[in-house]
């Protein structure tokens, strides 16, 4: 394990900076960078890579995503890695919360309401707990330890892997904010050239405006259909639009998971328009 050689700190594997002081890592004899670095720059922020690390986490998918387009800290292996840790636990934390949300809707449609007071004490141990790790990562971050995440810390730390962002993960990231990632994958970073990730940002941006579609078209008809006050046709439209919310999350996660593995989950249409967007 390398050591700082101003202050002595143990370095974290990957860093670029010093957790402790903050000293750039120097280049090893030779010219070559230690295991796990890359070669010093200076930081414009002041950011060393811990805080890097940390900051990472704070909005989760958001900051997480930050970090990878932004320079110096996509190019930082140990900044790299919490970022898209970060991201991942965002995603495991959406899906948990729409399992959670899901399965709480069927029980207040078949106990008239009641399932969903019950569901209430388990949603909030559920919250605290995530908020609990969800600070637990900061502190591991900003203590300049690798610490993996049962699972998506092994996946984390192979897309993290190289000199750079891969590519595939870069298409992947283009989903994660729906719309919001697709245009800022489009309209920053150094992967907005890339013909690839350039199709799933658009596909990412018609995929979330097929989801407003559905969801506004879908309103009318549960106002419409209102209008007979009936509880079962009201118990069943809620149903029918817990499954088409499900189907829709499904597919966000397939077109990430293809995305990750550098392939394109063709959509009848969107796919189609994206191609074209792309160039």
């Amino acid at each position: 394990m390398a050591a700082c050689a101003k202050c002595g700190a143990t370095l974290a594997e990957g860093a670029s900076f010093c957790g402790s002081c903050g000293t750039p890592v120097a280049p090893a004899a030779g010219g070559a960078t230690p295991a796990g670095a890359v070669a010093s720059k200076t930081v414009p922020s002041g950011l060393t890579s811990n805080m890097a690390a940390m900051v990472a986490y704070v909005l989760t998918a958001l900051t997480g995503l930050f970090m990878l387009i932004t320079e110096p800290y996509r190019d930082d292996r140990f900044v790299r890695f919490h970022a898209i840790q970060a991201t991942l636990y965002y995603i495991a934390a959406v899906t948990v919360w729409v399992l959670f949300w899901g399965v709480t809707q069927i029980l207040a449609a078949l106990t008239l309401g009641i399932g969903a007071l019950v569901m209430l004490i388990p949603a909030v141990l559920l919250a605290a707990a995530m908020f609990l790790y969800w600070a637990f990562l900061l502190f591991k971050a900003y203590s300049n330890e690798r610490y993996e995440i049962p699972y998506l810390g092994k996946v984390a730390g192979q897309m993290a892997e190289g000199p750079a962002l891969n590519l595939g993960v870069a298409g992947a990231l283009a989903y994660v904010l729906w719309f919001i990632s697709g245009i800022v994958l489009l309209v920053a970073g150094p992967y907005r050239t890339d013909r690839n990730v350039r199709f799933h940002a658009f596909q990412s941006i018609l995929y979330s405006v097929l989801y407003v579609v559905v969801a506004i078209a879908w309103f009318f008809a549960v106002l419409i259909i209102s209008l007979f006050h009936s509880y079962v046709l009201g118990v069943f439209m809620g149903l029918i639009w817990l499954a088409i919310r499900l189907v829709l999350f499904g597919g966000w996660l397939l077109l990430m998971q293809r995305a990750s593995s550098g392939q394109r989950f063709e959509i009848p249409v969107i796919s189609q328009l994206a191609t074209k967007m792309a160039g």
